[in-house]
This record gives structure tokens, C-alpha cells and sequence, in this order.
């Protein structure tokens, strides 16, 4: 038998949500339009990139000329080895724990713990002719709570670029106005690597883990994205030349929260995401690699009402 908090619990959930479900072509169409910015802020970072590719030709003369040196293979062949053996890595998502990320004293707050309502998963990478597809992989489990991202550049001798974005999350539609806070304890594990051995090279490795809160306007469709905010749990971004960078942990811990101010016009996406980003000239010259991999054992969503003043 449900106890009175868990009942408790499941009404006060339901109140968030309007006293309904929110439409899944609502949340799709939502998804769909953030995956199409985050596919536009893709291309640009990948145009600004390819500006560096006006010297590769440079770099290929270097190493045609260089070719038939042992010592310049054996330099190249060495890294490319290790990077080809990170790049088999698989990051099994943390197992669930308790840990910090309490509540906060409000007027209501539900925490939510897996299954969560709606998972997501993109990838991208440049299609541009004479480039090469990095290895993408990606998981979003919302009867566990676990996403993964990976993105390594390829090691074939051309430009790769590449990202993944995973997120598993919660949505709810407030029936006035008043101030959202949200609050997880994320567990998670990551890998990050760049190399390069001719100079000059361009390379990139990031990774990103966020709690997010994306607002989606009821009047239209579900079309057009509203209120937004986020706060990173953990983030890299490195595009250090030279030799082997590489870092790693595993089963970290830590409590995040983002707030903003909600209305009854939109419904709220929330949501945990994981993010990985590459781009490197492969056996040219520079390899990367992200891998980000991630826990969430619950969703804690505060709603204070925006006071009422009389007349």
C-alpha cells in the first residue's frame, strides 16, 4: 500500500503537470527545435574551424615530405594507437547513490526519481566532401536515470568534427505564475583527450553536463521555444597543441540547481543533458576525444506562486 507521502507525493506531481499529461508531439516538436539550433551552433563552430583548413595543405606537404622518416613514423603511430584504444572505451553510466541536493523549503516541491518522462538523444557531425565521420555513440534511459555521450575524431588523414547530446528529464505546466527552482544530484564519470604531432594543427575536445530548464510556448504549437536556463556540473573545453592531454574521473558527485520565473502560458521541459564535442585533422595532425557519462537519481522541482497583491 502507497504510503501518505508517496500519495502525497503523486498529487502534488500531478498538480505541476496541470492535472495532466503533456502531449508527446508537444515534447517532440520541443526537442526538435532545440536539436536544430544546437545542429546551426554545430555548423558554425565546424565553419570557423575549416577557415584553419586553408593550411592544411601545408601540413600534407610536411608529411608527404616526412614520410619516409622512421622516426616520423613511429612518432605518429604511437599516438594514433593510444587514441585508437581510448576510443574503445565504453563508460558504464554510475550506479544510483544518495547523495547531496536536498530541498529547499517552499510552498510545493516534488521530487521525482526515474522513470522520468522523456528521454533525448542527437548527433551531428560536418558532412562537408573530403571529411571524415567521427565515432558518435549515445544512450538515454529514462527507466534508469542514465545518459552517455561519446564523440572521437577519426583517425583517418582528414578533417573529422563531430558532437553528441543525450538527456533524460521531467516537464510540468504551472497553473499560475511564480519562481521555478530545480535542483539535482547528478553522478558522473568522463575521459577527454587531445594529441597533436605536426605543428599548427587545429584540435578540440569538450564536454559538458547541465541541468536544464527550457520553457515551450502553449499558444503555438509547441513550435517555438520560451523560457530557458542551465547550469553546468561540469564542463571542459580544450584545444591545448602539443603532446598527449588526457583526463579522466569516475564516479563524481555534486548538487546543482538553476531557477526562473514560470507562468502558466508555457510548459517546462527539466532536464539533466550530457554533451560531447570533437574536431581534429586525425593522422594529419591533431586527434580528440570526449566521453561523459552520467547518473540521475532524482529530480527535486520547486514552485513558489508569485505572490498575489490586493487591491
Amino acid at each position: 500500500m502507497a504510503s501518505n507521502k508517496s500519495r502525497t507525493q503523486s498529487e502534488l506531481r500531478q498538480f505541476f503537470r496541470g492535472g495532466k499529461g503533456m502531449p508527446e508531439d508537444l515534447v517532440r516538436r520541443c526537442l526538435r527545435d532545440l536539436q536544430e539550433k544546437r545542429k546551426a551552433r554545430s555548423n558554425e563552430r565546424s565553419a570557423i574551424a575549416l577557415q584553419a583548413a586553408k593550411h592544411l595543405g601545408e601540413i600534407q606537404k610536411s608529411a608527404r615530405s616526412a614520410a619516409g622518416d622512421p622516426r616520423t613514423a613511429n612518432a605518429r603511430s604511437g599516438p594514433l594507437a593510444i587514441h585508437k584504444k581510448l576510443a574503445k572505451h565504453k563508460l558504464a553510466p554510475p550506479n544510483p547513490a544518495p547523495g547531496p541536493g536536498g530541498i529547499v523549503a517552499g510552498t510545493f516541491s516534488v521530487t521525482t526519481t526515474p522513470p522520468f518522462d522523456f528521454p533525448e538523444m542527437y548527433s551531428g557531425y560536418d558532412t562537408t566532401p573530403g571529411t571524415f565521420k567521427p565515432i558518435q555513440t549515445g544512450s538515454a534511459n529514462i527507466s534508469t536515470g542514465q545518459i552517455t555521450a561519446s564523440s572521437v575524431t577519426a583517425s583517418d588523414p582528414g578533417f573529422s568534427e563531430g558532437d553528441m547530446y543525450t538527456a533524460v528529464g521531467v516537464y510540468f505546466h504551472p497553473m499560475a505564475a511564480g519562481t521555478l527552482t530545480v535542483y539535482a544530484n547528478p553522478i558522473y564519470s568522463y575521459e577527454w583527450w587531445t594529441e597533436t604531432f605536426i605543428p599548427y594543427p587545429i584540435v578540440q575536445s569538450s564536454l559538458n553536463g547541465s541541468l536544464n530548464i527550457q520553457g515551450v510556448h502553449l499558444f503555438t504549437g509547441g513550435s517555438t521555444a520560451g523560457t530557458s536556463a542551465a547550469k553546468a556540473f561540469i564542463a571542459f573545453n580544450e584545444e591545448q597543441t602539443g603532446p598527449l592531454m588526457f583526463q579522466d574521473a569516475f564516479n563524481q558527485q555534486t548538487s546543482v540547481s538553476v531557477s526562473v520565473p514560470v507562468d502558466q502560458t508555457q510548459v517546462y521541459l527539466i532536464f539533466v543533458s550530457a554533451y560531447t564535442s570533437v574536431y581534429g585533422f586525425g593522422a594529419l595532425g591533431s586527434i580528440a576525444g570526449a566521453m561523459l557519462s552520467v547518473t540521475v537519481p532524482s529530480i527535486t522541482y520547486e514552485f513558489q506562486l508569485q505572490p498575489v497583491i490586493g487591491a
